[in-house]
């Protein structure tokens, strides 16, 4: 696919309740354009653990053997990455930022999330995650809209769309030292 097709697509997906499972679905399907097969296996959308009740939005499952997701399986304990999407018109708060660091306590999961968000997180989501981050080392990285679009961009080059989400993990990790 053509970066312009999704483009396109992600232009016709408005923030709010109406359209949030076609955004969490555009974001499994990008990732899975942009990472599979070589680094990761398909997404799991709606991913449901038992005890406790938690429910996913999205689960990737690293395969790499290098690169950046291999490099997260190991520093941050497993393969299996959480990726939580928000399509708010509103800044995400701190309870969004906690409520998706449980899920990362989980034995089978990495101690490394994805929140995409439509909008730069709000400074208590910021404060909330960097608390998290200080005390338990489960870090929450934030991709907000620019860098959806930055992704798109690298539709079809892997080496790219690997150094996009590292740069998109730097920053965020700098805004956490």
């Amino acid at each position: 696919m053509q970066p312009s097709t999704f483009h396109n697509h992600f232009n016709r997906i408005i923030p709010g309740k109406k359209d949030w499972k076609s955004y969490e679905v555009f974001i499994a399907v990008l990732l899975k354009v942009l990472f599979f097969p070589s680094l990761i296996d398909r997404p799991i959308l709606q991913s449901r653990s038992q005890i406790p009740p938690y429910k996913r939005d999205i689960i990737i499952p690293s395969k790499s053997l290098a690169g950046v997701w291999h490099s997260w399986s190991w520093q941050y304990g497993g393969d299996l990455f959480v990726v939580e999407c928000k399509n708010y018109k509103n800044p995400i708060s701190s309870k969004e930022v906690e409520s998706t660091a449980k899920y990362l306590r989980r034995p089978a999961l990495a101690n490394l999330g994805l929140i995409f968000t439509r909008l730069d997180p709000s400074d208590t989501a910021y404060a909330a995650a960097k608390d998290i981050f200080e005390t338990d080392g489960r870090l929450l990285i934030f991709l907000i809209d620019g860098d959806v679009r930055n992704l798109i961009d690298s539709l079809g080059e892997q080496e790219k769309s690997e150094e996009v989400i590292r740069s998109i993990y730097v920053r965020n990790k700098l805004k956490m030292s």
